[in-house]
């Protein structure tokens, strides 16, 4: 089943999930899950208000790009010409700078088959935006399945000329629907991660160690308040690269302590931001009031941020070539009881 209202979009499975988008940034908004017990649950965190700045100007839910997470001084270098990611609060170019594909107006087309129903969201680049070059056109695909609480985006993207091309979804998730997210269980296949420094950006890859170990499930806020974390990023907001990279094997899942939702995370990319929502806001959510430090969190797969400047030995740095097809995949799937 799909719904339209002005400005949202929801699809339906036989299994109770709805999932709610916006064409601004091509975002979801609400992500609702029925539990064996016949309740309802939201377990995405954005702005109540979906036509103010609080969510116009910021990056819940939304499709982040061209390129996400931070760009060092939001300098690149393609084909030896450097480009400069136009952006006034953010000195790196934080997720695309000020003309980020989060704040543009997506069209968009419903479509069905017999597995399911989706959404797909279009937008065209222009040449320049926000400072990248090329003419780019972006596709997001979010497709939910009929009998599996599962949502399938895919991001499609190609550019008439060289280019820089990381995109992903920011979606926050509490599964609970409120209160903290310190006592949720996270896992994230991952041996090394991307140290940061105090401007978020990363500076060397290291293997991980019991802080930043989320090879077996651990509790979030067993050592969240970590002096080196709590220095760098008030919390978790790192890099983490996958040891396997395949759309059949998860690579992250978030389990609350009620343990009645488990989110598991299957994607092409090989790398995950982790933020821990280390910051509170005065703006109204969607659960009713202000956001809280540490109410909500991101798990964000993409391409190691600032890797088109400093890859690490990274194969994938978000250089993407005139003429080439850009592929990406990341599943969500909630298990519920």
């Amino acid at each position: 089943m799909i719904f339209m209202m002005k400005n949202q979009l929801t699809l339906a499975n036989d299994l109770g999930m709805k999932v709610t988008f916006c064409p601004i940034g091509a975002a979801i908004l609400d992500i609702l899950l029925t539990l064996s017990s016949g309740k309802q649950r939201i377990v995405t965190i954005r702005p109540k208000k979906v036509d103010d700045k609080s969510f116009l100007d910021h990056y819940f839910g939304k499709t982040i790009g061209r390129s996400a997470g931070r760009i060092k001084d939001g300098l690149f270098t393609i084909n030896g010409h450097q480009y400069q990611i136009k952006g006034i609060a953010h000195k790196h170019g934080l997720h695309g700078g000020e003309q980020s594909l989060a704040f543009a107006r997506f069209n968009d087309q419903s479509f069905e088959d017999v597995n399911g129903k989706g959404i797909a969201f279009s937008y065209l680049s222009p040449y320049y935006e926000s400072g990248f070059p090329g003419n780019m056109n972006v596709i997001v695909t979010y497709y939910l399945y009929k009998r599996h609480n599962k949502l399938e985006i895919h991001y499609y993207a190609k550019s008439d000329a060289d280019t820089l091309c990381n995109l992903t979804n920011h979606a926050y998730f509490n599964l609970n629907g409120k209160g903290t997210i310190l006592n949720h269980k996270l896992f994230i296949d991952s041996s090394f991660y991307g140290e940061i420094n105090h401007e978020i950006v990363p500076v060397r890859i290291s293997p991980v160690n019991e802080c930043m170990n989320f090879r077996k499930e651990k509790r979030i806020g067993s050592q969240i308040m970590d002096q080196t974390l709590i220095a760098r990023a008030n919390g978790y907001d790192h890099p983490y690269l996958l040891d396997r990279v395949s759309l059949e094997k998860r690579a992250i899942s978030l389990i609350n302590e009620a343990e009645d939702v488990r989110l598991n995370i299957f994607t092409s990319y090989p790398c995950v931001v982790f933020y821990s929502g280390n910051f509170p806001t005065s703006t109204i959510m969607n659960n009713g009031h202000h956001l809280k430090k540490y109410e909500c969190l991101a798990l964000e797969p993409q391409y190691l941020p600032n890797a088109i400047n400093q890859s690490f030995g990274q194969e994938k740095t978000g250089l993407l070539k005139a003429g080439v097809d850009y592929h990406e995949t990341i599943f969500y799937e909630f298990i519920t009881k």
